[in-house]
C-alpha cells in the first residue's frame, strides 16, 4: 500500500484512532497506577523462583521489578491484545470494503 492510501485510511478512521488510543492510554495508566501496591509481590515473585528462571527472564533486572519492566509486561494482556487485534483488523477491513464502496477501489488497482 502507498503512504498516501494509507493517510487517507488514518484520516478517515480518525475518530476510532482516537478512540483506541485513549483507551490503552487508560489500560496503561491504570497498570502504572497499581505498580506501587504490586512492586513487592514481584519482587517476592521473582525471589521464590529458581535461578535459572530468574536468569531466563533476565537475571538481576528483573521485569517485574522495575516501572519499566512492569508496564513492558502489560502489554503482554489479553486486553492490550484484543485491542490492537480489533483495530488492526477493523481498519484492514474498512480499508478494502470502503474503497469498493467509495468505488474507487479501481484507482488503486
Amino acid at each position: 500500500m502507498s503512504t498516501t492510501l494509507m493517510a487517507v485510511i488514518a484520516w478517515r478512521r480518525k475518530t476510532t484512532l482516537v478512540v483506541y488510543t485513549l483507551a490503552m492510554a487508560g489500560f496503561m495508566y491504570l497498570i502504572a497506577a497499581v505498580y506501587p501496591s504490586l512492586r513487592q509481590v514481584g519482587v517476592d515473585f521473582m525471589q521464590a523462583l529458581p535461578e535459572s528462571i530468574r536468569s531466563l527472564m533476565g537475571g538481576r533486572e528483573l521485569a517485574l521489578t522495575s516501572v519499566p519492566g512492569f508496564l513492558a509486561v502489560g502489554y503482554n494482556h489479553p486486553l492490550v491484545l484484543v485491542l490492537f487485534s480489533a483495530f488492526v483488523i477493523s481498519s484492514a477491513t474498512q480499508a478494502a470494503a470502503g474503497e469498493i464502496d467509495r468505488r474507487t477501489v479501481d484507482l488503486i488497482l
